[in-house]
């Protein structure tokens, strides 16, 4: 057998394992002693087939794409509206309900930096939005529909961290590579999205009180969607700190949702500002790359 028959074989049994690995992983995650929370794995999956689909047909209707909305909210009603369940939905599932593992360390940790994360992304980020004029651009039924997203994310998290996750009580959990490089990345991709967004909040009003314009510095010069890569980063992060199905569920519905975006939201600025966008070079999502 020749080196090059001997790799190949070589990659398709490391292909062949690594897949059974991930099999085996969500079956367990779908046959936990909770059935509440194994019937949430389920209706997560079938949702991400759903957001997938969705997205690639048509990009969902807020902000730029939003201009057609029937039902249309101001933005900053539209967002909070849409992150609201998933912020009650965990605060009552952790801090209420409860669980045997919400006062230990690193679930009582995740839970705080969960709380942390939709008071910025829930209420703190909307609240600062700048809205040009009376725009009603963000559809009521995105809003209202997200709730089956949300809700299902804030009622995994909580239950993963409080009672099902059982690796998070242990004494290792905080000092493994998965945890540490969790939230190195976690921080780094909150710290880059909170910069995004104060960009984007300071494009308004434009220049010239148009509507739109380009926006420049940070990420943004070398790709259009970089508050869409630090959202990624800071999930991936989230997902590897608990290494559980609600990590694997918020980063796969984001990652389904935001590239295709990426990719209508980098052609939408081709076609509205023409060669002064193309002569920037940028990027759609991963600088360099794509």
């Amino acid at each position: 057998m020749c080196i090059r028959d001997r790799y190949q074989r070589r990659v398709r049994d490391r292909s062949t394992e690594s897949m059974e690995i991930v099999g085996q992983t969500v079956r367990n995650w779908m046959n936990t002693s909770d059935p509440s929370f194994n019937l949430a794995v389920r209706v997560g999956m079938a949702l991400l087939c759903i957001c997938t689909a969705a997205e690639w047909i048509s990009p969902v209707a807020y902000g730029r794409f939003g201009e057609q909305a029937v039902l249309g909210l101001d933005p900053r009603v539209g967002w909070w509206l849409m992150e609201l369940p998933c912020t009650l939905v965990f605060v009552y599932n952790f801090y209420v309900i409860g669980g045997p593992q919400t006062n230990k360390p690193v679930p009582k940790f995740l839970g705080v930096l969960f709380v942390c994360h939709y008071l910025y992304r829930g209420w703190l980020f909307p609240a600062l939005m700048h809205v040009h004029g009376g725009s009603k651009n963000f559809d009521t039924t995105i809003a209202l529909g997200s709730w089956v997203v949300t809700c299902t994310h804030g009622f995994l998290s909580s239950r993963w961290y409080a009672s099902v996750g059982k690796h998070l009580s242990s004494r290792g959990w905080s000092s493994s590579w998965q945890f540490r490089v969790g939230i190195c990345m976690y921080l780094i991709g909150m710290v880059m999205t909170v910069g995004q967004d104060h960009i984007l909040r300071e494009l308004r009003p434009c220049p010239d009180q148009s509507r739109y314009c380009i926006p420049r510095g940070g990420l943004f010069d070398y790709a259009t969607c970089g508050q869409y890569l630090s959202e990624l980063v800071a999930w991936f992060g989230f997902w590897l700190m608990g290494a559980g199905p609600n990590g694997a569920f918020i980063f796969l519905v984001s990652l389904v949702n935001l590239v295709p975006r990426a990719a209508s939201t980098h052609a939408w600025y081709l076609a509205k500002f023409g060669e002064e966008y193309e002569g920037l070079n940028r990027a759609r999502l991963i600088p360099f790359i794509w």
